[in-house]
């Protein structure tokens, strides 16, 4: 099975950029056991700006989704638990109820997986398939940032659609008697 990063297009410059989050929405409780520490609804202010785009997807500064996005991720992951926000541009009366999934940690990502310097930016991600399970749609365990990974048919449903504003990222996968045949190679 083919697994992606699932995030922001780049090229949506204009997506909801949220205000003064911090002080509502604490990141190290986006985890399942956690988040119960967090609001199960929140109004969050975004930057005014007349041309925003409201994507399907947005990866930062947590990975949120729109009613489309909760429900195909529903078709796949019936038991995830979300959290409501609302995203509020006052000066220009838009506004979009965004969903934040709480999303299992999963520690697959192989030694073969490249970073910059201080392990914030993933450059080229390299799946172990004997981590990987059964999940759909999961947080990347391992990063000062939170990477998505989304899996083909996950990915295919979102686009069948129109989900709009998806970046997508492919991800290597390995298995592990390959990953230990590379490594032996490495050190001869």
């Amino acid at each position: 099975m083919k697994y992606f990063l699932l995030h922001t297009d780049p090229q949506y410059t204009t997506a909801p950029d949220l205000l003064d989050w911090r002080d509502k929405i604490d990141p190290r409780y986006i985890r399942k056991g956690r988040s119960y520490r967090l609001p199960q609804r929140e109004l969050l202010l975004i930057r005014e700006n007349p041309d925003t785009v409201f994507t399907d997807v947005l990866s930062f500064p947590f990975f949120l989704v729109t009613q489309l996005g909760k429900d195909v991720i529903c078709l796949y992951e019936p038991k995830t638990i979300f959290k409501e926000l609302v995203l509020l541009d006052r000066a220009n009366q838009a506004a979009e109820v965004y969903h934040l999934p709480i999303l299992d940690a999963v520690d697959c990502l192989s030694d073969q997986s490249e970073w910059n310097a201080d392990r914030s930016v993933l450059r080229r991600g390299v799946l172990r398939a004997e981590k990987l399970g059964k999940q759909a749609l999961f947080f990347l365990d391992g990063s000062k940032n939170t990477y998505v990974a989304a899996r083909l048919d996950l990915v295919e449903s979102l686009l069948k659609r129109g989900a709009r504003g998806i970046g997508l990222t492919p991800l290597e996968i390995v298995t592990e008697s390959l990953e230990c045949r590379q490594e032996e190679q490495h050190g001869q």
